[in-house]
């Protein structure tokens, strides 16, 4: 098995749906971890404040939403992870999984 996290992210407003996702504010609706990643590094994350928004999960990156998939880095302590963003236009998920080391072209 995969030694992987999903976070999924639920936006906190429902009833602005035209809202740009860049400003809506989302909370972590539920957390799924493998238990290989769950024992190596953590079972669960949460938000300071509970919420954030949009423009900060995705670190001033340009995200278009349900057909794109955002990657980037996610620091968590003193560790950091590979990730990618996807949506299904009602709810976030960001994948997680151990930093890839590039081995260097021989």
């Amino acid at each position: 098995m995969l030694p992987c996290v999903v976070i999924v992210f639920a936006k906190v407003h429902k009833d602005v749906e035209d809202s740009e996702f860049e400003d809506s504010e989302y909370r972590i609706h539920y957390t799924v971890t493998a238990p290989l990643f769950r024992k190596n590094y953590f079972s669960a994350v949460e938000i300071k404040g509970g919420t954030l928004k949009g423009r900060e999960l995705c670190d001033k990156a340009r995200w278009r939403g349900v057909d794109d998939v955002l990657e980037q880095s996610l620091v968590v302590g003193d560790s950091q992870f590979d990730t990618e963003i996807v949506s299904n236009g009602y709810k976030i998920f960001q994948f997680v999984l151990p930093r890839k080391i590039h081995s260097k072209g021989r």
